[in-house]
C-alpha cells in the first residue's frame, strides 16, 4: 500500500493510494501501482499521513488517517472505506482487487 501526497499552496493537498507488489519495490527503482483511491479538491482532501488495508469480515477495508498538526487549515479525520464485494459490479479488472467506495 502507497500513499502519495503532494501539497501545492494554491491548490492544498492532492492524495493518490496505490497499490502495488511488495516484491517490485526495489532501492532506486520507480514503483508502478494500481490506483484504488485519489483525494483531491473539491472532494475531501486533507494532508493524510497514514493508510492500512485490513480484512473486515467478508471483505477488505481501507484506513485512511489525517491530524490537523494544530492548525486552523487541517482537520483530523480517521475515515473508512470498503471495498466492494466480489459479487458486485465494479469496474475492477479480473485478479484485481475493485476500487475503494465509501459507506
Amino acid at each position: 500500500l502507497i500513499l502519495n501526497r503532494r501539497f501545492n499552496p494554491l491548490e492544498g493537498f492532492k492524495i493518490v493510494v496505490t497499490v502495488a507488489e511488495s516484491r517490485a519495490i526495489k532501492p532506486g527503482q520507480t514503483v508502478a501501482g494500481r490506483e484504488i483511491a485519489r483525494f483531491d479538491s473539491p472532494a475531501l482532501h486533507d494532508n493524510f499521513e497514514g493508510a492500512a488495508i485490513v480484512r473486515d469480515g467478508g471483505g477488505l477495508a481501507l484506513w485512511i488517517v489525517s491530524d490537523d498538526n494544530q492548525s486552523i487549515f487541517q482537520q483530523t479525520l480517521l475515515l473508512k472505506f470498503r471495498f466492494a464485494e466480489s459479487g458486485a459490479k465494479s469496474k475492477a479488472e479480473p485478479g484485481k482487487p475493485p476500487i475503494a467506495a465509501a459507506r
